[in-house]
């Protein structure tokens, strides 16, 4: 299982998690790493976003986790389609 999250750092080495695509973290490079990973050692782990903030009135995380998902989903299909256009 690969974990994947994006942060924001903030004064004094303090960090908070935010929504994909909001943070600091090169998450396009990161996850062009993990399908290059996937593809070389031929697995297929389940990449998992983790610790989004919630979404204001959410009960469980279910709207910050279905973005994450939809986020992270696309970018693997977009590593995928640039590697076979290559």
């Amino acid at each position: 299982m690969i974990h994947i999250r994006d942060i924001k750092v903030e004064e004094g080495n303090k960090w908070v998690d935010v929504h994909m695509g909001q943070g600091e973290i090169n998450l396009p490079h990161i996850i062009n790493l993990v399908t290059s990973a996937i593809e070389q050692n031929k697995i297929d782990p389940i990449v998992l976003p983790e610790h989004m903030p919630k979404v204001v009135n959410e009960q469980a995380n279910e709207i910050a986790s279905a973005y994450a998902i939809g986020y992270v989903n696309g970018m693997i299909r977009q590593c995928e389609w640039l590697k076979v256009k290559g």
